[in-house]
């Protein structure tokens, strides 16, 4: 347990993080941490900007998605994501997000989405796929990038060229984040998805467990992942 909020298994998702207190909307639920940088999307990718991905440490690689989450993304000074809360969260509550909120395409989550809530949307999408009042719902909770592209994207011409923006990093183009906030941000190295596949390991719950080590491009850090069926933990 660390910090207000603990890993427990349950019975229909494998594994979640459940508040061990109380927090009030807008208060940091989990602090964002990122322990390396990956060349593309996939299933534990948490999406910075359009062509920067990155893996974060701890047990925010544990959290759930809800089409109705507790908590929104908040970008922290070092340039990872926060967990913030949007409703007030009471102790023993699952703490969720939609992965929506900060990738703009996912494609790596079973067909049907099994979070439960009434406003489920059948699956789990990308921001790029958010019905338009959902977005409304999240504005201020989500990675700034999206809203970026939205507003890039109402001011484009009609049948102008759109650019790639869930595919490879592009490690030579800027990062509007970054610029913006006038810092070069952590330290951090680049993983190859084939290196995340082939330092992965599935548990008999069928959880995707992967490491990295900073100080070695072929050994680890503790980075795990959860259970799939729509709750791949990204």
């Amino acid at each position: 347990m660390s910090g207000g909020y603990e890993l427990q298994r349950t019975d229909a998702k494998g594994e979640g993080v459940f508040a061990t207190r109380s927090f009030q909307v807008g208060e940091t639920v989990m602090a964002g941490v990122i322990e390396a940088e990956l060349d593309r999307n996939h299933a534990h990718a948490s999406q910075l900007s359009e062509k920067r991905f990155v893996l974060h440490g701890g047990l925010i690689t544990k959290v759930n998605h809800s089409c109705e989450p507790n908590c929104g993304i908040h970008l922290n000074a070092s340039g990872a994501h926060d967990f913030v809360a949007r409703q007030p969260i009471t102790a023993g509550q699952e703490i969720t997000f939609d992965y929506a909120m900060r990738n703009y395409t996912v494609e790596h989550f079973a067909a049907h989405c099994q979070c439960g809530s009434p406003r489920c949307r059948d699956r789990i999408t990308g921001w790029k796929d958010l019905p338009s009042e959902r977005k409304a719902d999240y504005r201020g909770f989500v990675a700034p990038y999206l809203t970026d592209i939205d507003n890039q994207d109402a001011t484009e011409p009609a049948g102008s060229p759109r650019t790639d923006r869930a595919g490879v990093a592009s490690p030579d183009r800027p990062d509007p984040q970054r610029r913006r906030r006038g810092d070069r941000g952590p330290v951090t190295r680049t993983t190859t998805l084939d290196q995340v596949l082939q330092e992965a390991e599935v548990d008999s719950m069928g959880a995707l467990s992967v490491q990295f080590r900073p100080d070695s491009p072929s050994a680890p850090i503790q980075c795990p992942g959860s259970g799939c069926g729509g709750h791949l933990s990204a």
